[in-house]
This record gives structure tokens, sequence and C-alpha cells, in this order.
């Protein structure tokens, strides 16, 4: 494992990105631009680069000796939704229940198994570093946990074994599929500086009224202990199972973790359409996303000042405090601890903390990510599925174009999908950025009260705010839809019983066009 990568230089870029696609599965039509890159190389460091970030996950919140410390079992692999590697497993065939009988539980329970299993890389998206060489993976010694891309976009196929209620399962990797009920919270919890995480957290900032934006009104702040930072991550109500938040804005706004493939470029990325390259959202997740310290170097204060003067700096001032407080130490020649390239132009969506990664990796990893597909769908019935092409052409292909095909549709206005949307004005900010609005009756518009389309120069403040339209291929490996995970199925998404100014009211009425157009879009 520890030979498998000849450079500690990561592409966990993809970590919030969402690329639902098995690997082995070719979209014959390619993608729109090429990206010139290796896909082999690709793979590897989608499944095991980490661009330095262990430097951040294991040196400042402490997440390897946290799980060390705690002594985990597969079975609390399991629980935790994690997806685990079947060749990692000891013995042969290994010591857990098969097909057709055979082998035991003991594995499930030894805490020496797990250890082994995640020394071998086998626990996906978590990257073990043997940072003295000495062939032995102990992070009680010194050595390190990084995450890959593979945590949040990867699966296996549970042929060994499948717990469909948390979701966890050993088995073969397919790489691309959201692991839809894996618990973030619970994990990045075993962190001994859980508070490292600060930035992606509710928060109750004072320059936008003091009152928490979140799910549930739950918030921390800077003098918030250990256990009370772990409480809040641990409660499914403010982070649920398969979503996460990966934009520092102080506000709850974790979401699903969206399954995306047959990447591109020239379409919105992110669920606020900030990105038109994939290349630049990838450099988002990595040089902030995987590592939060990149926010209190001088590119991360320019960019958090783009937020806006009084929240940006808040939130700044209070996390260099937390991280000074609970004595993280910074590298060698400072924050932050990813390995990027100064570009000297912060606030940019190319860099926006002044940093960028390097180009050959990512298009390595785009060449890897841009043919891949998820997994096939189980067959359905064909006249259904006609019935329901038929409908969907007429009543969604104008926003979603053809889920199966290479056209996107850009984004959407946020009038259009939540009629009843009626924010409040919390922060002026300069042109060409919109004001700081949040609608406090509801989750759906909290994604973009702070992250909309903060790099368009096009853009203009009066002008309502926009969300990506995503792709519907895959949609049989989603079991929450819209991006806040607010709806539990196709059924309910499209019953008009959910009513007229409800987020997304695009409905179809008669139950039997419904059932058609699920059939379309749910199998083959």
């Amino acid at each position: 494992m520890f030979d498998s990568i000849d450079s500690r230089h990561a592409l966990a870029a993809a970590a919030l990105l969402g690329l639902a696609a098995c690997k082995g599965e070719v979209d014959s039509n390619g993608p729109t631009t090429p990206f010139e890159g290796n896909p082999e190389r690709g793979e590897e460091l989608f499944r095991f680069g980490t661009f330095g970030n262990e430097g951040f996950w294991s040196g400042a919140a402490g997440l390897a000796t946290g799980i060390a410390n705690a002594d985990l079992t597969l079975r609390d692999a399991l629980d935790l939704g994690l997806q685990i590697d079947a060749e990692s497993l000891p013995g042969d065939p290994p010591l857990l229940p098969v097909a057709g009988g055979g082998g035991g539980t003991l594995a499930l329970d030894d805490p020496a198994v797990f250890a082994d299993v995640l020394a071998e890389g086998g626990v996906l998206g978590l990257v073990p570093m043997d940072e003295d060489d000495d062939g032995i993976f102990d992070p009680l010694m010194g050595d390190t946990i990084g995450i890959s891309c593979a945590l949040c976009h990867a699966i296996v196929d549970g042929a060994v074994l499948s717990d469909p209620s948390t979701g966890g399962a050993i088995g073969a990797r397919m790489d691309g599929p959201a692991p839809k009920k894996i618990d973030l919270g619970d994990l990045f919890a075993l962190a001994d500086n859980s508070r490292a995480l600060y930035p992606y957290l509710p928060q109750d900032h004072e320059t936008i009224g003091g009152e928490p934006i979140g799910r549930t009104g739950a918030f921390v702040g800077p003098n918030s202990t250990e256990a009370e930072v772990d409480a809040l991550l641990r409660d499914d109500a403010d982070i649920p199972r398969g979503m996460w938040d990966m934009v520092p804005d102080g506000i709850g706004a974790p979401v699903v973790l969206p399954p995306a493939y047959d990447i591109r470029r020239g379409i919105l990325y992110g669920v606020a359409g900030t990105y038109t390259n994939p290349f630049d959202l990838y450099n988002d997740h990595v040089t902030i996303g995987l590592d939060p310290t990149s926010l209190v170097t001088v590119g991360g204060s320019v960019f958090m000042d783009r937020i806006g003067l009084g929240i940006g700096t808040e939130i700044r001032g209070e996390y260099d405090a937390i991280l000074s407080a609970t004595g993280v130490q910074p590298p060698i020649g400072g924050f932050p601890y990813i390995e990027a390239e100064a570009t000297g132009q912060e606030a940019t969506t190319s860099s926006p903390v002044g940093l960028r990664i390097d180009l050959i990796d990512m298009r390595h990893i785009g060449s890897y990510m841009a043919f891949l597909l998820p997994p096939p769908a189980e067959f359905g019935d064909p006249v259904a599925r006609a019935r329901g092409e038929a409908i969907y052409d007429a009543n969604c292909a104008v926003c979603h174009a053809d889920p199966f095909g290479v056209d996107y549709a850009g984004g959407t206005s946020i009038l259009d999908l939540y009629p009843n949307y009626a924010p409040t004005q919390l922060l002026q900010r300069g042109f060409p950025l919109t004001d700081v609005l949040d609608d406090r009756l509801t989750t759906y518009d909290d994604r973009v009260v702070l992250f909309d389309r903060l790099f368009s120069v096009a853009q203009v403040p009066l002008e309502p705010r926009t969300f990506a339209t995503p792709k519907l291929r895959g949609l049989h490996m989603c079991d929450k839809y819209l991006h806040d995970g607010s709806i539990g199925s196709l059924e309910e998404l499209l019953d008009p019983a959910r009513g007229p100014v409800a987020p997304h009211p695009i409905y179809l009425a008669d139950p039997i066009d419904r059932g058609d157009v699920i059939e379309y879009l749910m199998k083959r």
C-alpha cells in the first residue's frame, strides 16, 4: 500500500464534487473535451491521493490517533457506513460470512483486524501514511491518515457483506458512486481535535444578525468544547448520513453527496454553479475543503474578505484563535498543509486562496473520471419506460436535458425552484456580489446565502440566484433528493401533494405518469 503512491500529491479534490461512476462502464460518447491525462494514474490518485491533507486530518484534527484510540472493529466501520475493499481482508477466504456458508465472525469484532485492513488501504478513502518508512502503520507512533476522493465517491459491491441499514459494505471497489449512508459526522467526531473543522459547522456570527443559520438552530462558537463540537457532529439532525458541508461560511448547510460522472468542461459545478471548469472545483476542494487551514493564510484572508469584510473576517479570526488554543502547529513554511503552488491571484475561480494544485495531476484524474458511468440499473418494463421517456421529454427535459445524453442545461433560478422564496437581507456586499440573503423558513437556500456565484464578473446583485441543474443519470443510486436531502423518493418529489410553493414544485398529477417517468429514470 505504502509503495502504491510515488508522490504525496493527492487529488482528493473531488471529495464533495460527487462522482458516481463504476470503473469499467464507459460512455461511448466520451468527454466533450479531452483531459489529456493518464487514466491509470488518475485511478491511483482518485483512490489513494491525498495531496498532503494528512497534515490537516492527522496533524491538526487528530483523526489518525482518534481512530486508533477508538479501537474500531469492522462492525464499527460498517455502522459508520464505511466501504471496505475485500482484497484487504486477512485470511483466504476472509474470516467473514460468505455466500453459501463458511467463514466466521471473528474478523468483524477484532480491532486488530480493522487496524490491519486500514493499514492495507482497505477502508475506501482513508489513506494510511507510513511517515517513518518502517513498514509498520501505527498512528500512535506518528503515522498519519489522509483523505482521498474515494471516501465520499466510491463504494464496494457488498459481495462479501452488506448492511442495508447503514450502507456499510465489504466487497469489490466501484469508483464513483457516493456511499449514500456514510456517517461523516460520526467519523470526524472520532478526531482528537474536531474543533479544527470549525469553518464547516454552523455558527452564530454577529455580523449577520447573531442567529445561526442551519438545519436545527444548533451551533458552535470559538469557545465551544471538544465535547460540544462532537455532539453536533454526531447529531443526525444537523449532519445527516450521506451529507457533508465543505463550504467555510459558518452556515450549517450540508448537502447530499451527489452522484456525478461523465466529467466535462463548460458546465456548472457546485450546488450554486460557482465553477464552469471542473479543475477549478477540484482545486477548491483540495486547497480549502480538505485543508481549511488555508483560510488563515494571507491568501485565505483575501478570499474571506471577498465573502464580506464582516463575516469573512469574523470566521477567519475565530478559526485562527481555535487553532492556536488547541495547540495546532503549522508545518514548516506555515499553513496550509496541502501541497500547492502560490498563484498570487487570490479570490479567483482558479485559486480562491491563491493556491493551485498540479495541473498534470488534475488532467490524470479528469481522464480517469471523464468516461466513468454509474453501475447499471436493474431491468424494468420497456413499455412503461417508453411512456415515461415521452412524459419526461415534455415536462422535465427543458431543465435537465437528456438524462442519458451529453448535454447540460446550466442553471435554474431559485425563484423557479422555490416560489415561496422570501429572504431577509443580512449583509450588504459591493458590486458585483449579491447581498447576503437568507430565507429563515427553509434550508433550501442555505447553500447560497454566502457562497453563491462569488467569482462571476457578470453577476448582478439584483438578479435572482441560481442553482446548477444536475444530470439525472444514476438516480437509482440515490436515496435522497434535492441538494438539502429534504425529499426521500422520486415519488414524493413528483407528487403535487407537496404543494405549489414547496422547493422544486414540478409535479406530475397522474400517478400512472409519475410511475412511468420513475421507471424511465430508475431502470433500464
